[in-house]
């Protein structure tokens, strides 16, 4: 669906069958792993394909709409997260997710928070690796935070509160994919020929695949942003 209307929309209240905020068939996001292969379709299976994974798209809309309370304070939180309302500094502080998750106050500084949430909000936009604050439209969350915890100083990392904040909040399960995913881990581990593997090394396998498994998504994830500001950076150029 068109990105203003979603934006400007609370999920609960999004409607996937509102035809006038669909997106153009071929803006449909099909997935990194799929732009080369749709280029071998002819234009009338393109466009079935495009029509699938919308049809796909308003049935997982859907099924979110009827399996999540988004009421719930969690999703209201949630939003101080987007890039755009970083940079607006909205909220002007992050007390309310100290107040909803205080288990925070044991891994970082509430007060070193509000000084580095400050700074974020005011800091050169260039020094993100963008050129322009309309950049910031085409970044999704985790790309946003991605350019963030790479920011460096003499110390190490430029926002280490903030981090710990962000890094805790992404790691909350939406669900229990995560957990049915781990158990997946550990019959690829722990097989029939490895039976009587010890507990301590069936750990440090299965940590040793997750950081890998994390650290394919990170590299895409990255990959996906740099297209993302090529493409950009070419539009300019042409106009």
């Amino acid at each position: 669906m068109l990105l203003d209307y979603t934006r400007a929309t609370s999920p609960a209240n999004i409607d996937p069958w509102l035809a006038s905020k669909y997106q153009l068939l071929n803006k449909i996001y099909l997935g990194p792993e799929n732009v080369e292969g749709v280029k071998q379709l002819s234009p009338s299976d393109l466009e079935s394909c495009q029509k699938i994974c919308r049809s796909f798209y308003i049935k997982a809309i859907t099924q979110l709409q009827q399996r999540y309370d988004f009421s719930a304070d969690f999703y209201s939180i949630l939003q101080m997260f987007i890039p755009q309302n970083v940079r607006d500094r909205n909220p002007q502080t992050l007390a309310e997710v100290f107040a909803r998750f205080p288990a925070l106050h044991n891994t970082c500084d509430s007060s070193k928070d509000k000084i580095e949430w400050r700074s974020l909000s005011v800091m050169p936009i260039k020094e993100l690796g963008l050129q322009t604050e309309d950049d910031l439209k085409i970044l999704s969350v985790e790309a946003f935070w991605l350019l963030v915890f790479n920011l460096k100083c003499s110390t190490g990392c430029r926002f280490p509160n903030l981090s710990v904040v962000v890094s805790y909040w992404f790691s909350l399960p939406y669900s229990n994919a995560i957990a049915e995913r781990l158990f997946s881990f550990l019959k690829l581990t722990k097989t029939d020929h490895r039976g009587a593997l010890k507990e301590d090394t069936i750990l440090g396998l299965m940590h040793e695949l997750v950081q890998r498994v994390l650290q394919v998504r990170a590299n895409k994830e990255e990959t996906r942003l740099v297209n993302q500001l090529v493409r950009t950076s070419d539009k300019k150029d042409k106009q």
